[in-house]
């Protein structure tokens, strides 16, 4: 299909007045894909494939990344990390997708603009990622099945977002919270072990 709508688009050059119509296809082809992909990854997990990785460098990569949604949400993203923070070894793309879920969530929950904090730290032989935002939290009565597939309080998406990053954090040995965060919002906290191949 998108092959296809990439043929007809030179067909109608910018200022044609059924060029609006191509755009429109590849935004939902595009959404499309997306949707599809989540449930193939939620279905089908891989195997982590674990290399020595740094953590810090996974978070900036996200944040670059969700820039733009972040700008156009009116939220604004600050990535912390404690000193010292040893590398662990893990998938980094399967790492990156989890925690990428988690902070898009996190900038979903305040669509009238906020601050969104992402910090890492390590204690107790257990590396932690919090991420922290403004929003309106999460029910008591939802904690419990904000992790399931395909709950969600949204009026679009899968539901999928957040048990895709539960799964391929339980994949590398490590889990996933939800606490409050003061004086509102939510924070989601990671762990993964520094250690061993679980």
């Amino acid at each position: 299909m998108k092959g296809s709508l990439e043929i007809l688009h030179d067909e109608f050059p910018e200022g044609h007045d059924k060029r609006e119509f191509l755009e429109i296809l590849k935004k939902e082809i595009d959404r499309l894909n997306g949707v599809l992909n989540e449930f193939l990854q939620f279905a089908r997990p891989p195997r982590p494939e674990r290399q020595p990785c740094d953590v810090s460098e996974v978070l900036e990569s996200i944040r670059v990344l969700c820039s733009n949604e972040a700008s156009r949400a009116g939220v604004s993203i600050a990535v912390s990390s404690a000193e010292g923070v040893p590398e662990i070894r893990a998938d980094a793309g399967q790492l990156q997708q989890a925690l990428l879920n988690v902070v898009l969530n996190g900038i979903q929950a305040m669509p009238s603009g906020g601050h969104l904090a992402v910090s890492l730290a390590h204690q107790n032989g257990e590396l932690e990622v919090r991420v922290t935002d403004a929003g309106g939290g999460v029910p008591e009565g939802d904690r419990g099945r904000v992790f399931d597939p395909f709950f969600t309080t949204k009026d679009r998406g899968t539901g999928l977002g957040l048990p895709i990053a539960h799964q391929l954090v339980q994949g590398h040995g490590g889990d996933i919270r939800i606490e409050n965060a003061e004086p509102r919002g939510a924070s989601f906290v990671v762990t993964l072990p520094l250690h061993g191949d679980n």
